[in-house]
């Protein structure tokens, strides 16, 4: 599946992943970039989607181009991240809270 939107760069594109980076990368389904897109409800950006449909996931360096999994992963993990700062938060408040009742 071959984007317009991918033409100015797809010959650096097909060098790239055609080195070691690229290698054993395959194109994301349509499925898969739904299934995220609708999980995390988000809409990923026309030129990534076509990338990951076209190229697959491929680590330059920097940038890396996460497949529709690792990105799932990766919010996953942020989700977690805030989920504990928060109940860190709200207990340092109870405390604090506490604590201030005593001192007055």
């Amino acid at each position: 599946m071959k984007s317009t939107e991918l033409e100015p760069i797809r010959d650096l594109l097909v060098q790239a992943y055609g080195t070691t980076m690229g290698s054993g990368s395959k194109p994301e389904t349509v499925q898969d970039i739904e299934s995220f897109e609708q999980k995390y409800q988000v809409k990923l950006p026309a030129v990534y989607r076509a990338l990951l449909l076209e190229f697959g996931a491929c680590n330059f360096g920097d940038p890396a181009l996460f497949s529709a999994k690792e990105l799932g992963l990766g919010v996953s993990r942020v989700y977690g991240c805030i989920s504990r700062v928060r109940a860190r938060i709200r207990h340092a408040r109870r405390a604090s809270a506490f604590s201030n009742r005593w001192i007055r």
